[in-house]
């Protein structure tokens, strides 16, 4: 995550043994990540835990997007 003001990173989010494909902001502190692994993880930028996985695809996630408010999340894999 950057910020884009003083262009330097402010974290690294990662997910152990998938590699990021999408990311989309579903809140202010919250984003979903989705990758080789086939899982959407929504993970807490603030603690930098994972709060959730959305599970049902079977193939790698390769698109996410979220409503303006934060309360839908689209999402699109190679299944």
């Amino acid at each position: 995550i950057w910020d884009k003001n003083q262009v330097q990173p402010l974290a690294t989010l990662t997910i152990r043994g998938s590699k990021i494909m999408a990311i989309s902001w579903c809140g202010p502190t919250i984003v979903a990540a989705g990758g080789s692994d086939n899982l959407i993880h929504m993970l807490d930028i603030n603690s930098r835990e994972e709060v959730a996985v959305l599970t049902g695809h079977t193939g790698t996630i390769a698109a996410l997007a979220a409503d303006p408010a934060g309360r839908m999340l689209i999402s699109g894999s190679f299944d």
